[in-house]
């Protein structure tokens, strides 16, 4: 719950993901390998989360969340063909975005975009929206979970109440 209000910080892991055009990289259960070493050089290093690389070096997702960024008010996430699970909430994010009049797209990322973002955060359906405000020891933005991250966690999880299935009952 803290994290929510201070934001998590990464690591970008030597481990690379494997190549998209493998036979398994679109399958959650067999292309877990990569992320699990990644998660505990992560841990290791006293970071809660790894954001991987392609192959080629582009940023992908995270071991088990997507990756989006905010520069310059657009909000920015990697595309499918790099290699990334394409997540529920991802897409959840993506058209939720559009429709509140933010400019969302999908961009080749590199280290250096998440670097000097103005805001980042990662998606996953546990998760809902994590800020990032710190990537390798470098401040993202002002060091704590910005503006535009925050208002797409109240829509999102607004849209969760309004539309999610509810798991837990009394």
């Amino acid at each position: 719950r803290e994290l929510y209000e201070t934001g998590m910080s990464v690591i970008i892991p030597s481990t690379r993901k494997s190549r998209p055009d493998s036979l398994t990289h679109r399958v959650k259960t067999t292309s877990n390998f990569v992320n699990i070493m990644a998660k505990m050089a992560a841990s290791r290093q006293g970071f809660a989360e790894a954001v991987m690389l392609s192959s080629e070096g582009y940023v992908a997702d995270a071991t088990v969340d997507n990756v989006f960024i905010i520069k310059d008010g657009e909000l920015l996430t990697p595309p499918k063909h790099v290699g990334i699970i394409a997540g529920i909430t991802r897409n959840a994010i993506l058209e939720m975005a559009k429709e509140l009049g933010f400019s969302a797209r999908e961009e080749i990322l590199l280290p250096h975009d998440l670097y000097n973002a103005d805001e980042c955060f990662l998606t996953g359906t546990a998760a809902g929206i994590m800020p990032v405000v710190r990537v390798d020891e470098r401040v993202i933005g002002n060091g704590h979970p910005g503006d535009l991250t925050h208002q797409l966690m109240i829509a999102y999880w607004e849209l969760v109440k309004r539309d999610g299935v509810p798991v837990y009952t009394k």
